[in-house]
């Protein structure tokens, strides 16, 4: 599947990254979640989530954001391997995103979710 996104937003989990670090080259719109919300969620209209952390606390920040892009009116996409959503809060919390209209992608489970991604301007 392609997408046309506006923006590209990596989950990392607790430590940021420098978004060099997977195939993001010039003039690719890609951020970390932390930098997302440190310029308030600006970004365009079809936004992409990336969950490399695989992790259950970090897929609900993930999760909150996708949740809160999509209340403004953007397309959101997340990729990832597996859902863990621990404990009944984060269980509501994955079916307020699909009732949302959040669109969820799943990649096999061999591996990086980053060899399923291919980044190219802004397209995935």
């Amino acid at each position: 599947m392609e997408l046309d996104v506006g923006a590209i937003i990596v989950a990392t989990g607790a430590s940021p990254v420098n978004a060099v670090n997977y195939n993001a080259g010039d003039g690719l719109n890609i951020v970390t979640i932390h930098d997302l919300v440190n310029r308030g969620l600006s970004v365009g209209n079809d936004v992409l989530l990336i969950d490399l952390c695989n992790k259950p606390y970090c897929q609900a920040i993930m999760f909150n954001t996708a949740l809160a892009l999509r209340r403004t009116g953007k397309n959101v996409y997340v990729v990832v391997r597996d859902v863990m959503m621990v404990g009944t809060q984060y269980e509501d919390l994955y079916r307020e995103v699909r009732r949302a209209g959040v669109t969820i992608l799943r990649v096999p489970r061999d591996g990086d979710v980053m060899n399923y991604v291919v980044l190219d301007h802004d397209t995935a």
